[in-house]
Order: C-alpha cells, then structure tokens, then sequence
C-alpha cells in the first residue's frame, strides 16, 4: 500500500495465527521465497528477476505440525495490483 511519505510502502502481513504470520512474514523478506513470489506471477526473464511490481497480494499456504509448529510454506496465489 502506499505510505504516508513520498516513495514509502507499507506492507501487510496476516495469519490465522501467530506462527502463520511469522512464516509469511519470514516469506516477504527471504530472497529465495520472493522469487517463487515473481515466477508465480510472471514477472521473470529467464533466470534475471523484474523488480516486485509496485504493489500485490499472494495468499500462502503453511504447513504445520502440532498445531504451532511450521514444516513447509507455499504461493498459492499472487498478482499484481494496478
């Protein structure tokens, strides 16, 4: 979304519960995550990413065991928002 300043962004992060926000939280900022993020959104040339689209949305799918615990995370889903 866009911030209160010029050329700032926020970012929003949510979960069904606390370890599910964490581990989206920990998607949003791993370099690896986000370039899953991009291929499912169509935003690669070859093996050279695109810079993340100004703003966007994806749902993710976590894994957990016992409840609490995360095991595995996934994009489900994600697109570009104009």
């Amino acid at each position: 979304m866009p911030g209160m300043a010029p050329n700032w962004r926020i970012m929003i992060v949510a979960g069904l519960t606390r370890s599910g926000t964490l581990v989206a939280a920990e998607f949003a900022t791993s370099e690896g995550q986000l370039a899953t993020l991009l291929s499912q959104m169509s935003v690669t040339t070859g093996k050279r990413l695109k810079p993340l689209p100004n703003y966007f949305e994806s749902i993710l799918e976590v894994r957990v065991v016992r409840g609490l615990d995360p095991i595995a995370v996934r994009c489900v889903a994600a697109r570009s928002i104009e």
